[in-house]
């Protein structure tokens, strides 16, 4: 339809504009003759242009109703007789969907896109809501988490609109993540606990013991080999995992550690 009214073609659908006569009386030579009236031929020929843009516009299972109609006016009027209880079907239905929507787990974000959806699919049916509508079934939807919210625009003594409504709803969303967060130990917290207070934070991991390898506990009083080395005289302890490795290496010894270090 805005194509037609941009070309001033509307009437012609909608049978506001009615065809002239076809023919005219004009006198020639003193006598009455009737001809070809110029004002019919040019409104057929603005009225087979729309009525190609209609069937063109149609599809296959469509144009079957509509194709004996001869004028543009025809087909509009056959066309909305056909659709007409489907609309209203269509509107109630999109309206019980409106009213009967709960935000539940969505998000404000979806829930609002959903609603909208509805409000549009409305608007194609020829039934569009008005903005305090959509807005009382937005609010009809919401969670007792939003009451704050809802008892706020009640009180308003102007309307509000869906897309201010809309930005008070992802602003209080976010608030109410953000304090989510920090009673619960979010982001933040974790990090801190990671820093030094969570369990076992200033720790080595476990199976170390200060810096001397992986090992199968943290005790001092672990067994491990003091080895002699026969040459150099020199001793290291090592850990009971590699002593077969150090075989005739030199003299061993099994002790605690704590006693080994002390040596």
């Amino acid at each position: 339809m805005p194509p037609l009214r941009a070309a001033q073609l509307e009437d012609l659908v909608t049978g506001a504009e009615k065809p002239p006569e076809k023919t005219i009386d004009v006198v020639v030579d003193g006598k009455t003759v009737k001809q070809p009236n110029p004002a019919y031929t040019n409104w057929v020929i603005r009225d087979q242009a729309v009525l190609g843009y209609l069937l063109a516009s149609l599809t296959r299972e469509t144009m079957l109703h509509v194709a004996r109609c001869p004028t543009s006016a025809e087909v509009w009027s056959l066309l909305s007789d056909l659709y007409a209880s489907q609309s209203r079907a269509r509107s109630v239905n999109t309206r019980i969907a409106l009213a009967t929507t709960k935000k539940n787990h969505l998000s404000v974000s979806d829930y609002y896109a959903k609603m909208c959806t509805y409000a549009d699919e409305l608007a194609a049916s020829g039934a569009p809501l008005r903005d305090d509508e959509l807005v009382a079934y937005i609010l009809a939807g919401l969670n007792e988490d939003f009451n704050p919210v809802f008892t706020a625009v009640v009180a308003r003594v102007d309307p509000i609109k869906p897309s201010e409504l809309y930005s008070q709803l992802l602003s209080f969303e976010h608030h109410t993540n953000l304090q989510a967060n920090s009673s619960t130990g979010g982001p933040s917290s974790a990090m801190s606990a990671s820093r030094g207070r969570g369990p076992g934070a200033g720790r080595a991991p476990a199976g170390y013991d200060r810096g001397r390898g992986r090992g199968r506990g943290g005790s001092s009083n672990r067994v491990v080999a003091l080895v002699t080395h026969p040459d150099q005289n020199v001793r290291f302890v090592v850990s009971l995992g590699i002593v077969p490795r150090l075989a005739g290496t030199g003299t061993m010894k099994m002790m605690p550690l704590n006693s080994a270090l002390r040596l």
